[in-house]
């Protein structure tokens, strides 16, 4: 069965890559009718819609300035795709599913998680109703609330949120990150009260903070983000001030965005959260599940060392991989959880546990090598391991995971 898959994704890689050479030869053909056409619609725009895209047209030229010929091609491809009067589901999903450029990202993931609509007239106008939305949750709820005027479980959730963000990054104690984060963990706490605040909520706002931030960096700042130039952006998002070189404007966007985004996120995720977490519960039974069937020695290792996956995989489940992968690698990760189906669930729950099974196999010869001590250390701190991996080593787990879906996955599908 090992064979098997691994020709099997041997095979599936191949035909991928001979469909992206194709297309990139096919595009570089036309290259210069659609510089042409790009021209003439461009020339179509009235002066002000020009205008209010010249900051994000400088970026944009800054960041595509060190690509190459392919990102380019991929990034040209999406802004036609965005540009479509109805976006279609199915071209933005098939386009990013191997990932999104970021000056690109935060738009795009809008979109899917359905925050941001798929029909271009309407798309400015949904945001600024959501993000008013947001700013009425904030007076009504928290601005005008004191501690004596909240309940006993709300006040503990208000404690739990802030002890749960110290644990966190540098970045995210940035005093203005800092309030963002438990603002918005609050306020959603307050609007889902069936699971109310669970401990791990606050590593999944993360990814959407991040991008948004590196989205207003880029448009603003030359095209700087934190991937690229992780102390020069920090600098400017600490600066010594309320709100640091961003406005209180851009800050009240990138809040408000990354809470309805939160909110649509698990939404889908509902059972994770609930009383005894019964989605994780079952993650991780299909997670040993998986693992048996491609690698019955390994699973039988851990048997003998009185190992449960119960005990390394909840938090895998829990918190998506947050405590054991870089966030560069879980938003590549997300772009391609975003895009795995019409169900927004489908790539943070079946594909996210064959992700963890490509994740666990990948360390298949080590853990094998040791005994109960040692597995649970290193599993528990797989992050001073995969601190070190570059691009290729999260594509490599994200293809393996790709082949254990189309072999073990109940909605088989082929994106490419």
């Amino acid at each position: 069965l090992i064979q098997t898959v691994k020709l099997e994704r041997q095979r599936q890689l191949k035909e991928h890559y001979e469909h992206e050479a194709a297309n990139e030869e096919k595009k570089s053909k036309s290259t210069p009718h659609s510089r042409s056409h790009s021209h003439n619609d461009n020339n179509s725009h009235n002066t002000s819609t020009t205008t209010s895209h010249s900051s994000h047209t400088s970026s944009l030229d800054t960041v595509t300035s060190t690509m190459s010929s392919k990102q380019r091609n991929k990034l040209n491809h999406l802004s036609k795709l965005l540009r479509e009067p109805v976006l279609d589901s199915a071209s933005i999903r098939a386009s990013c599913w191997r990932g999104i450029p970021s000056v690109q990202r935060g738009a795009i993931w809008r979109i899917l998680l359905g925050y941001s609509s798929k029909t271009l007239s309407r798309r400015q106008l949904t945001l600024t109703r959501k993000r008013n939305e947001y700013s009425n949750l904030i007076d009504r709820y928290y601005t005008k609330q004191s501690s004596e005027q909240r309940s006993k479980q709300e006040n503990a959730a208000i404690i739990q949120i802030a002890k749960d963000i110290k644990r966190m990054d540098a970045l995210f104690q940035i005093p203005v990150i800092n309030k963002l984060l438990s603002r918005t963990l609050y306020l959603w706490s307050l609007k889902h009260t069936a699971s109310g605040y669970v401990q791990g909520i606050h590593d999944l706002i993360t990814p959407f903070v991040y991008v948004f931030i590196d989205e207003c960096l880029m448009h603003n700042f030359n095209g700087l983000n934190l991937a690229s130039d992780y102390d020069a952006a920090f600098t400017i998002l600490n600066e010594r001030s309320t709100h640091g070189k961003l406005s209180k404007q851009q800050w009240f966007i990138i809040e408000a965005d990354s809470y309805w985004c939160l909110d649509s996120l698990i939404e889908g995720l509902q059972m994770n959260y609930v009383d005894k977490q019964p989605g994780i519960t079952l993650m991780v039974q299909q997670l040993r599940e998986v693992a048996q069937r491609i690698n019955a020695p390994l699973c039988a290792h851990l048997q003998q060392c009185q190992i449960e996956f119960f005990q390394f995989a909840y938090r895998w489940m829990n918190c998506l991989l947050m405590r054991e992968l870089s966030m560069t690698h879980i938003i590549r990760l997300w772009d391609t959880y975003l895009c795995e189906g019409v169900q927004l669930s489908s790539g943070f729950t079946e594909f996210h546990v064959f992700v963890c099974a490509a994740l666990l196999l990948s360390f298949s010869d080590k853990l094998m090598k040791m005994g109960f001590d040692e597995i649970i250390l290193f599993l528990q701190d797989l992050k001073s391991v995969t601190n070190t991996w570059t691009e290729r080593e999260i594509e490599t787990v994200l293809s393996e995971a790709f082949v254990y879906q189309q072999l073990f996955g109940k909605q088989k599908q082929n994106v490419f």
